[in-house]
Formats: C-alpha cells, sequence, structure tokens
C-alpha cells in the first residue's frame, strides 16, 4: 500500500524491496512520532515506568497496573472505506472487511449562489480543480507550477473551470492576483466537490487522487486527469487509470522522482482536452459509477460498519461464553475424576 506497486510487481526484486521499505516507514513512523512527541510517553520515561505498545497505550498501561505482560493490539474488526472496485484483488485478514467509501453522496444544490450561477451557465462543459483540504499543494509545487496551470485553464475557453484556491495554499511570494487566469476560470475559497461533480455540466475533475476525491467522482461519473502530489495518490490513479476514466497530468510532481520539471500550459490544455473529447473516459466512469451507487442503494458504508463491529463483538461474546463453558465442563470432570 502506498508504493505505486501493483500486485504483479510483487514478483521481481525491485518491486518487493519498496513494498518493504514503504511498509517498514508506516509501522516506524508512528512509533517514532509517540516516541519523540508524545507527553505521555515521556511523563512515563521520567517516572521510571515501563515503556508500553506505542499503537494501543490504554490496554498496555492497564496491562502494567495489573502486573502482567504488555498486551498485544490485535484489533477484533477493521473497517475500510472503500471497495473492491477500485481495489487490486488481494487476500485480505479475517478481521478486515470493506465496507465501501463514505464520503461520496448525491449532490445537493451549490453554495454560495454566485459559484452555483456560474457552473449553471457552463454550457460548454466544466472543468473541477481539486487538490483537497491539505497544505500538500503548497509544498508539492512551485510558483512554475501554478502559473502553468492557470495559463493551461485559460486555453480551454469556452469550457469553465471552477478552482477552489485560497492564498494560503500558494507557495511563498505568489499572489492569487498573480495567477493568469482567463475569463473562463473561477478561483473560490471552497466549494463542495460532491454538489458539483454530481451537477449535469461537470465534464472533467482535476485531482490529486486522494481516496475521497477518488470515489466522489466515480460516484458521479466524471472522469479524472491526475495530479498526483506522493506515492499513495499516485497509486489511486493507478487504479483508476487501470479501469479506462483517468490520465495523468505530465510531470505531476509525484511522478518527477527529484528533476527540476514543471506543468507545462501546452501540456495542461491537451490533457484535459483528451479526456473531454474521448468518450471512452466518460464511458467507463459511467459503468463504475452505476457499479458504485447500486451497492452504495444497498446499504449504506456506515451501516455496513456497524454491522461488522456488531457481528464481531458478538462473535468475541459468544466465544468467550463457550471458552468459560468449557473450563466449568473440564473442571467438574476432572473434580469427579479425584473423587
Amino acid at each position: 500500500m502506498g508504493t505505486g506497486n501493483n500486485p504483479q510487481d510483487l514478483s521481481n526484486l525491485k518491486g518487493f524491496a519498496k513494498n518493504l521499505a514503504v511498509w517498514s516507514l508506516h509501522k516506524a513512523a508512528p512509533l517514532a512520532i509517540e516516541l519523540i512527541g508524545s507527553p505521555w510517553l515521556r511523563a512515563r520515561k521520567i517516572l521510571g515506568l515501563p515503556r508500553v505498545h506505542s499503537q494501543c497505550a490504554l490496554v498496555n498501561a492497564v496491562a502494567w497496573m495489573r502486573r502482567q505482560a504488555s498486551a498485544s493490539c490485535t484489533p477484533v474488526v477493521e473497517t475500510a472505506l472503500t471497495s473492491w472496485l477500485l481495489e487490486y484483488p488481494r487476500p485480505l485478514p479475517p478481521h478486515q472487511v470493506l465496507v465501501g467509501p463514505g464520503s461520496p453522496r448525491t449532490a445537493h444544490t451549490i453554495s454560495p449562489p454566485d459559484v452555483a450561477a456560474f457552473v449553471d451557465a457552463a454550457s460548454d462543459g466544466l472543468v473541477l480543480m481539486a487538490t483537497g483540504t491539505t497544505p500538500q499543494p503548497r509544498i508539492a509545487l512551485t510558483p512554475a507550477d501554478f502559473m502553468e496551470l492557470a495559463a493551461g485553464f485559460a486555453e480551454l475557453a469556452p469550457t469553465r473551470v471552477l478552482w477552489p484556491l485560497k492564498q494560503s495554499a500558494l507557495p511563498e511570494g505568489l499572489r492569487l492576483e498573480q495567477l493568469p487566469l482567463g475569463e473562463n476560470t473561477r478561483v473560490v475559497p471552497w466549494v463542495d466537490y460532491n454538489d458539483v461533480l454530481g451537477h449535469p455540466n461537470t465534464r472533467v475533475m482535476v485531482s490529486h487522487c486522494g481516496y475521497h476525491s477518488v470515489y466522489e467522482a466515480m460516484y458521479h461519473a466524471v472522469p479524472v486527469v491526475g495530479v498526483p502530489f506522493q506515492f499513495e495518490q499516485e497509486e489511486n490513479l493507478r487504479k483508476l487509470s487501470a479501469k479506462g476514466m483517468a490520465v495523468v497530468m505530465p510531470n505531476s510532481a509525484a511522478l518527477r522522482r527529484g528533476s527540476n520539471s514543471t506543468f507545462q500550459r501546452q501540456q495542461v490544455a491537451e490533457t484535459i482536452l483528451q479526456v473531454l473529447q474521448d468518450r471512452s473516459y466518460a464511458a467507463a466512469a459511467r459503468q463504475l459509477s452505476e457499479a458504485l451507487q447500486a451497492y452504495s442503494r444497498g446499504r449504506s458504508p456506515y451501516d455496513r460498519a456497524a454491522d461488522e463491529i456488531e457481528l464481531a463483538i458478538h462473535t468475541r461474546h459468544v466465544q468467550r461464553h463457550q471458552q468459560q463453558h468449557q473450563q466449568r465442563q473440564l473442571a467438574r470432570s476432572e473434580g469427579k475424576q479425584e473423587l
């Protein structure tokens, strides 16, 4: 997970080593963060108390107070808000269950009204530029990247572009007023992606390909042009591209591998136009949308998760009582034998 590898890549040494390195990093990072930054663990160290399992502090604290060995933290059940429609087929441990994505929903009226009017008037189609709510654009992209994106969007006219973008998301030294925005482009502080993706005028989403954005685009049958910033977003884009509803923007940050390349306005425009004009992307998106919506209509992901948790708790409760019953029966039989 998070490597960009597919299952076939694991059959060679390079792919296996890459997967192992990322797995090790994922396991080591939480421990390092807690050891360095957790006041609770620092206090335990100062008091001379034994170190505990970093990912199950409460369980281990109780175990220590009872003079028991450090307890493991094996989960009873893990529910993942994802779907086999996107994931590679692979075996899962018995306690892991995929319940479907939780963020997609039916579109509501776009707010505020002036943004709704801009989208309603996009008779030649709308492109949504969506890079999530994290500071990744500011970190991963350069001022030149933003300038080239803005110029590339301007070349899409008369197709309109809606770009949720705040000043805080821009690199230091770059102002919103400096971007060469075309008359077809509207920059807004924020907009709900589901509402825009569900609008009939929306044709393409340019996205960093985070999990929520990918599933929202899939749910609303909107093809994607991916601009991933880091490895797990690149992996999501690869999966979506394999389904036929996405392409990658040349020179995206996650693909630069240390080079100094940037987006180029002509490539930005050509890549988006490719998805706008080739109907196969929209057809693939509609097929995935129908499957995902049919799955969601049966039962919501959160209801499915609640069902799995209740089942796991009930099963664990029954197993515990069965063990206690067997122990009592064994004790009785041993007592009779002694008599």
